[in-house]
Protein backbone atom coordinates (compact mmCIF):
# COMPACT_ATOMS: atom_id res chain seq x y z
CA UNK A 1 0.00 0.00 0.00
CA UNK A 2 1.66 3.28 -0.96
CA UNK A 3 1.73 6.40 1.58
CA UNK A 4 -0.38 9.36 1.17
CA UNK A 5 0.66 13.07 1.24
CA UNK A 6 4.45 12.55 0.24
CA UNK A 7 4.39 15.79 -1.97
CA UNK A 8 2.31 17.70 0.10
CA UNK A 9 4.99 16.76 2.81
CA UNK A 10 8.06 17.55 0.46
CA UNK A 11 6.44 20.76 -0.78
CA UNK A 12 5.51 22.15 2.77
CA UNK A 13 8.80 20.96 4.36
CA UNK A 14 10.69 23.05 1.30
CA UNK A 15 8.64 26.12 1.63
CA UNK A 16 9.15 26.36 5.62
CA UNK A 17 12.69 25.68 5.49
CA UNK A 18 12.99 27.89 2.20
CA UNK A 19 12.13 31.23 3.77
CA UNK A 20 15.07 31.26 5.62
CA UNK A 21 17.90 29.12 3.69
CA UNK A 22 19.16 28.40 0.11
CA UNK A 23 17.90 25.55 -2.05
CA UNK A 24 19.97 23.14 -1.66
CA UNK A 25 19.58 23.36 2.41
CA UNK A 26 15.57 23.27 2.07
CA UNK A 27 15.48 20.44 -0.55
CA UNK A 28 18.07 18.13 2.04
CA UNK A 29 15.74 19.34 4.68
CA UNK A 30 12.72 18.31 2.66
CA UNK A 31 14.19 14.82 1.63
CA UNK A 32 15.06 14.12 5.10
CA UNK A 33 11.43 14.62 6.46
CA UNK A 34 9.77 13.08 3.90
CA UNK A 35 11.92 10.02 4.36
CA UNK A 36 11.03 9.83 7.84
CA UNK A 37 7.42 10.44 6.64
CA UNK A 38 7.32 7.61 4.33
CA UNK A 39 8.23 5.28 7.26
CA UNK A 40 5.10 5.55 9.02
CA UNK A 41 1.09 5.91 7.61
CA UNK A 42 -0.55 9.21 8.82
CA UNK A 43 1.01 12.99 9.29
CA UNK A 44 4.74 13.41 9.75
CA UNK A 45 4.78 12.59 13.56
CA UNK A 46 8.63 13.46 14.01
CA UNK A 47 10.74 16.07 15.34
CA UNK A 48 13.29 18.86 14.29
CA UNK A 49 15.77 17.08 15.97
CA UNK A 50 14.73 13.37 13.97
CA UNK A 51 15.31 15.51 10.75
CA UNK A 52 18.73 17.02 11.82
CA UNK A 53 19.83 13.47 12.63
CA UNK A 54 18.79 11.76 9.26
CA UNK A 55 20.66 14.62 7.46
CA UNK A 56 23.76 13.98 9.48
CA UNK A 57 23.46 9.86 9.13
CA UNK A 58 23.12 9.92 5.74
CA UNK A 59 24.94 12.85 4.81
CA UNK A 60 22.18 14.44 2.97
Amino acid sequence: MGRTGRGDTTFAAYLSWRMEHDVAEALKFAAALVSIKMETPGPFQGTLGDVYNRIREYHL
